[in-house]
């Protein structure tokens, strides 16, 4: 080997990093002219290229000359640069993490708010029927009892719904439908309506408001 190819060679010998600081921060021995190069070309992205920084900072569009090649050879430009690369996706990746986690919160508060104002009603409604239960009838009676029905099996839905908001900003699993398939979204529902029915029904208080309200739409109707 001649020794200008030998000096070539030793100069732009990869020297190692420093174990006391990150891969594209500045080294030991380094400069800090050279490491501000390095950093306009670590900046530069996946489209960087020494040749081009060389011809940015120098205005010329000539060919870097070897000192430059040694300074990308011997500093590893190309390698610290793919370091900060994988640290800037990292980063990426974290931020969205805690993007998705802060939506989640935001979207599970807000479903409980609006479990809060949806059991509104039914809690005035209970609150009344305590106090008075015979003006409560009274009124009840002047309204159609398949549309009373109507309101409890929405009121139902609408919670549920509210919950299972809830369910899937906090990642809980809930009941799997298949949207696509009208004739199961049917049955589902079905099912609902009936569990809502039950847990209604067997509460002793609204089985015999149940009752009084179907004795009052026989003796209207008759």
């Amino acid at each position: 080997m001649s020794k200008k190819r030998s000096k070539y060679a030793d100069a732009r010998r990869p020297r190692a990093l420093a174990d006391d600081r990150q891969p594209w921060e500045q080294q030991p021995d380094e400069s800090g002219r050279w490491h501000d190069r390095f950093a306009l070309y670590r900046d530069a992205g996946s489209a960087r290229s020494m040749q081009a920084i060389w011809r940015r900072t120098s205005g010329k569009t000539t060919q870097a000359p070897g000192s430059w090649l040694d300074a990308y050879y011997s500093w590893r430009w190309k390698d610290r640069a793919r370091a900060w690369d994988r640290h800037c996706r990292k980063l990426l990746v974290q931020e969205h993490e805690r993007a998705v986690l802060d939506m989640g919160r935001r979207a599970a508060n807000s479903a409980v708010a609006l479990q809060a104002v949806l059991m509104l009603p039914t809690q005035a409604a209970a609150q009344l029927v305590q106090h008075d239960r015979n003006a409560i009838l009274a009124q009840l009676a002047t309204m159609p009892p398949q549309d009373l029905i109507k309101l409890v099996q929405s009121s139902a839905t609408a919670i549920g719904q509210a919950v299972r908001t809830e369910m899937l900003a906090r990642g809980e699993a809930t009941e799997r439908i298949d949207a696509t398939n009208a004739e199961q979204q049917e049955r589902s529902d079905a099912r609902r309506s009936r569990r809502a029915m039950r847990s209604l029904m067997s509460n002793p208080e609204a089985r015999e408001l149940a009752r009084k309200l179907a004795d009052l739409a026989v003796e209207r109707d008759s």
